[in-house]
């Protein structure tokens, strides 16, 4: 199972049937971030709680990707190839 990881302002960031979800622990609201048929995994913070950064597999190739929570905007930070 892939872990949850909890942010020090209590929201946590976890995957669920392949796709990254946010949870606000003080309204209890979970956003789905994700909706991909690549599966998402091992979610992590960035210390001042903007972004989520999250592995995915595109094409089949592990690859790092960086979720804008107040934009929607995802940036994949690694290009790895076969």
């Amino acid at each position: 199972a892939t872990p949850r990881v909890r942010h020090p302002d209590g929201r946590i960031a976890g995957v669920r049937d392949g796709d990254l979800f946010v949870t606000d622990t003080r309204s209890g609201r979970t956003t789905r971030l994700t909706r991909t048929a690549d599966a998402e995994a091992e979610p992590a913070w960035l210390a001042d709680g903007r972004l989520v950064f999250v592995r995915t597999a595109p094409g089949g190739l592990p690859q790092l990707v960086a979720l804008d929570l107040a934009t929607g905007a995802v940036e994949q930070l690694t290009d790895f190839r076969a």
